[in-house]
């Protein structure tokens, strides 16, 4: 399950973290940006949910359902 660690007290950019937080392929990312989308999968940006690490990754517009803009 993801779960928010985000290190600031900022709720509204806590509660961002958490709602486009997601488990893909066994791992926690946070949605960043959602930068290309072609047929079934969308073209990420993402992170750990501790912002330790940031790459893009094609995600299935399946599992990203609720949190597509």
């Amino acid at each position: 399950m993801c779960k928010n660690v985000n290190s600031t007290n900022n709720t509204e950019n806590a509660m961002k973290i958490k709602e486009n937080c997601i488990t893909y392929q066994g791992q926690d990312l946070v949605i960043l940006d959602q930068m290309d989308e072609i047929s079934d999968k969308v073209f990420c940006l993402v992170t750990r949910p501790n912002g330790t690490y940031t790459w893009t990754i094609w995600i299935d517009k399946s599992d990203l359902e609720g949190l597509i803009k």
